[in-house]
């Protein structure tokens, strides 16, 4: 364990905002049916170890809802309209008036009306599922309507949908508003998506509600586990020791656990960004810094035990999103569900992944005390952890005497609670259907700046801890990188919209240059394009001033150089000719300039803009609508498509891209023609808009992955898991993609494994049918399968077939089929290929299979991006030159023919597979959602097109000759 824990770069986003708990509200079952409500109230429950529910086995599915306490907290609403609200809305609106108290929020001065409301219910479609699943035995099928009876009775009891608008009106709240239903983990992914709209600059506050109220009678002891364990008896497989029954109350990590106990109750916790509570002197409970919800292959955490991965893989994953070391966890608060599969399931896992270290790591849970109170639990989890945090304290495990001998952690028996200094904490909270939620919390050191307390009434002083969000010296830093630098000159911050732009970088931590300071990043705005309704510029570059800045930085031997353009490559009949040959020209010089500087160290590149009104463009309300007709992606630019590149363009990851122009005119290249009026019938594609923050961000998406065994394809897959996508990996070579798997996994990643030859184009439909099967669904593919032949004097009509099966035909088989699965679903997928430069030049000789067929392959995306954008489906295509790939090593002679290509790359080296799968995730992420139909070349400026150089000594001569 290091001396001080400190974190790397989080994985949210360089300068994203921090999120802080401001309120805790509780409405929770007490004895005799009493309510317990406030915030020191659920401390004195938790930190005496006090048994409310779980250990007596008792179920207060009969206690009275507290309408008294919701009539005195909204008395606008009427005494008579008070028992139309159902059960779950009296629990809410208790724990949430509670919380806004807390949270010295109140909805009188308007303090609310932009924030969020988020609630959770724990009951969904994948509890019919489960109950199938185990409701069977040996000699019956499985009797759907039995399942569906009972469970269609639990969603109704505890359904909590119309609860946030409900509290949305109430509260005043107009931001925005929506329901969880992803089973017990439900109310741990609300608070996810909260965490992720404060950080996203979305909302700076959210109100996050999980409810449970069941009026079943004795659902205690889930009848589908007992079926569950009684069918794996009479299969002579038990689960359980001889000596355990069913029968016994719930006792999380004791060796006695036997059973999960149903509980009513209510959590809500204030969410906060830290600059909105500063502001008004908020006190603060605990910091979260990021939620990931693993799931677990084949559907069910109870169904099959998976020995920990999906908890492991959330784990991993939310730690990266912290930056946190696992070293540094000095606390877990348990998912266990009160039955001894979960507690193997969660020891595997932290065995796993702490190693040693999970040997006496503090570990307790709520249940014990209040009942698996399903989506109310995992809110009331992180309230307890946050509370232990700050007073320094870790609470018992009601009910647990004797510790089960699986369980490597220390379960902290119910007799006793320890001081402990907990600067991290993790807070698990399963789903039967699915898996398991992991939420990083960090301790809140900081004061209010006006007021307030730190954590419960016993709180006690915890030392300082490093802020969890500083970087580590000689640690990798994950996306999103830092910038090159950190000084940004900017040339046009006059002209309209630029200093939105530069205001979207600042998050990065950049800073203006000071008189003489040679920038580590220049960006230079060249905008004024008439034919899009700008006031024209005055002129154009001022190359002089500009070629004195990229030559200091080139003399530095470093920098990043970027010139945004709202001009074309196209005619511009609207335009000013004069105007729009300067803008060509200058566009043209940057080029030469980026070619010229590019073995200095500086990496040049442009941008066109496109349409983009923020810029100053204005079209007449006809005149735009037409334009939008003649794009793939029938909307204007927003800032943040612009500031998602710029800030690829900004660090690392784009090194190797040099002189590119990058387009962000929504694929008005592919010269359209407008749509038919059948076409114009059809209904708007979903266009997702660009997303802020992290342009690498895949959370939530589902990838097929080509080509994944190895080189590109298999560097992509491990990049794409490290930001939340999930892989379904092909690939001939079936041990190869299993080792991919296994490196996936260690990310924290899940992948599904699917062997298959695409050298037969005949397998393609089947192969995307089992991806769907066994991912649930595709949002996209990376196709990076690929073959270099080289051709033979005589027939080669053999070389041709294999090329162009591989590259093209089986390329082409699996866009038509994943269009066959999205375009009935108006599902907005996205096609990213792996292509060639070959498919632009003809550099190498005896390439003419593999020069055509990458050439078709560009083609048909430009192709599918035109036909896919009626649906709202994307494609793109990426150009790598030279890449350090096991296709590379096998070039003939390939020392001798690398020495020989990098004499004509200016940057005069090879790309690295890293930076080609950095480009593939930012064109896979949504927020990449303004390109379609383009191209985009990785060659360290090789494919500018450049003449020999004219002027040079001759072989052997000591004279310069002119030719």
């Amino acid at each position: 364990m290091t001396a001080s824990p400190t974190a790397r770069q989080a994985d949210t986003g360089a300068g994203t905002r921090e999120v802080l708990v401001t309120g805790m509200g509780f409405c929770l079952p007490g004895p005799d049916g009493r309510q317990t409500l406030g915030r020191d109230d659920f401390w004195s429950t938790i930190s005496t170890g006090t048994v409310h529910l779980g250990h007596e086995g008792v179920w207060f599915g009969s206690v009275t809802p507290p309408e008294e306490f919701v009539a005195a907290s909204f008395p606008e609403v009427p005494d008579r309209h008070l028992a139309n609200y159902a059960a779950v809305h009296h629990y809410g609106l208790a724990a949430t008036a509670k919380a806004l108290a807390d949270a010295g929020l109140g909805r009188e001065n308007g303090e609310l009306a932009e924030a969020a409301v988020i609630t959770a219910r724990a009951t969904s479609d994948s509890w019919f599922d489960v109950y199938e699943d185990f409701v069977r035995s040996e000699s019956e099928e499985p009797d759907p309507e039995r399942g569906r009876a009972l469970f269609t009775r639990l969603a109704i009891a505890g359904g909590t949908t119309d609860l946030a608008y409900v509290q949305a009106a109430l509260l005043g709240a107009g931001g925005p508003c929506h329901t969880v239903s992803s089973g017990c983990a439900s109310s741990a992914v609300a608070l996810g998506d909260a965490h992720r709209l404060i950080t996203s600059g979305v909302v700076d506050i959210a109100v996050v509600t999980g409810v449970d109220y069941f009026n079943l009678d004795r659902i205690l002891r889930f009848q589908a586990l007992r079926e569950r364990v009684e069918q794996a008896e009479r299969a002579g497989r038990p689960v359980l020791p001889a000596s355990m029954t069913l029968d016994a109350p719930m006792r999380p990590y004791d060796s006695r656990a036997q059973a999960s106990n149903m509980a009513n109750g209510a959590t809500t916790l204030i969410l906060e960004s830290r600059e909105h509570a500063r502001a008004r002197g908020a006190r603060s409970h605990v910091r979260v810094l990021g939620q990931v919800h693993g799931r677990v292959a084949g559907g069910s955490a109870m169904a099959a035990d998976d020995s920990g991965q999906a908890v492991e893989r959330a784990a991993r994953r939310v730690l990266r999103m912290g930056g946190v070391d696992p070293q540094d966890i000095r606390y877990v608060n348990g998912g266990a569900e009160g039955n001894p599969i979960f507690h193997g399931i969660e020891s595997a896992a932290l065995s796993r992944l702490l190693g040693e270290r999970a040997h006496g790591l503090p570990v307790s849970v709520q249940e014990a005390s209040f009942g698996h109170g399903g989506s109310a639990l995992g809110l009331m989890g992180v309230a307890a952890t946050g509370l232990m945090m700050a007073s320094g304290e870790v609470c018992p495990t009601a009910g647990c005497e004797q510790p089960a001998a699986e369980c490597v952690f220390d379960p902290v028996p119910g007799h006793l609670t320890k001081p402990h200094d907990l600067p991290f904490a993790l807070s698990f909270n399963y789903h039967v259907g699915t898996g398991a939620s992991a939420i990083l919390l960090a301790r809140e050191d900081e004061e209010p700046a006006v007021g307030g307390t730190a954590g419960p009434t016993a709180a006690v002083a915890s030392p300082a801890v490093p802020d969890p969000r500083a970087s580590v010296p000689g640690v990798p830093p994950v996306w999103p990188a830092r910038p090159v630098g950190e000084v940004l000159a900017v040339e046009g911050a006059g002209r309209p919209g630029v200093a939105e732009v530069v205001a979207g970088l600042t998050p990065l931590g950049l800073r203006a240059p000071q008189t003489g300071e040679v920038p580590d990043l220049y960006l230079v705005a060249h905008i004024g394009n008439e034919a899009y309704g700008a006031e024209p510029a005055a002129a154009g570059l001022d190359r002089g001033r500009v070629l004195a800045t990229l030559t200091a930085m080139a003399d530095r031997g470093a920098g990043r150089a970027v010139l945004v353009t709202d001009g074309t490559q196209l005619i511009e009949p609207g335009a000013d000719p004069d105007a729009a040959a300067r803008r060509a020209a200058d566009l043209s010089w940057w080029r030469q300039q980026a070619h010229r500087l590019a073995g200095r160290g500086v990496v040049a590149n442009a941008v066109t803009t496109g349409y983009a009104p923020f810029l100053g463009h204005r079209l007449a309300e006809g005149r735009e609508a037409e334009l939008m007709q003649h794009l793939l992606v029938r909307r204007p630019t927003r800032v943040d498509d612009l500031v998602n590149l710029l800030r690829l363009l900004a660090t690392e990851h784009s090194a190797h891209m040099v002189g590119q122009v990058l387009t962000l005119d929504g694929g008005v290249e592919a010269m359209l023609v407008p749509p038919t009026p059948a076409w114009l019938a059809e209904p708007s594609p979903a266009y997702p808009d660009p997303a802020p923050g992290d342009p690498f961000d895949l959370s939530g998406t589902v990838l097929l992955v080509t080509g994944a065994s190895s080189g590109i394809g298999r560097t992509f897959a491990l990049e794409a898991a490290r930001r939340g996508a999930e892989l379904v990996l092909v690939g001939r070579r079936a041990d190869a993609l299993a080792s991919a798997a296994e490196e996936v996994a260690a990310e924290g990643g899940t992948a599904h494994v699917l062997p298959a030859d695409l050298g037969d184009p005949e397998c393609v439909p089947a192969m995307v049918a089992e991806a769907v099967r066994l991912a649930g669904r595709v949002d996209g593919l990376v196709y990076s399968a690929g073959i270099l032949d080289f051709d033979e004097r005589g027939d080669n009509s053999a070389v041709r077939a294999r090329s162009f099966a591989v590259n093209v035909l089986s390329y082409a088989a699996t866009t038509d089929a994943l269009l066959g699965e999205w375009v009935p679903r108006r599902h907005p997928g996205v096609v990213v290929a792996v292509g060639s430069v070959s498919a632009l030049a003809a550099p190498v000789p005896r390439t003419q299979a593999y020069g055509a067929s990458k050439a078709a392959m560009l083609q048909h995306t430009r192709m599918l991006a035109t036909t896919g954008a009626r649906w709202g489906v994307r494609a793109n295509t990426v150009l790598p030159g030279m890449v350090r790939t096991p296709m590379e090593a096998a070039v003939p002679n390939s020392d001798a023919f690398t020495t020989s290509l990098l004499s004509q790359v200016p940057q005069g080296r090879i790309g690295e597979p890293q930076e080609v799968a950095e480009l593939l995730c930012y064109l896979a992420a949504p927020a990449s959602s303004r390109l379609s139909g383009a191209a985009l070349v990785i060659d360290g400026g090789g494919s500018l097109g450049c003449l020999p150089e004219l002027n040079r000594p001759r072989a052997g001569a000591g004279t310069e000759e002119q030719i």
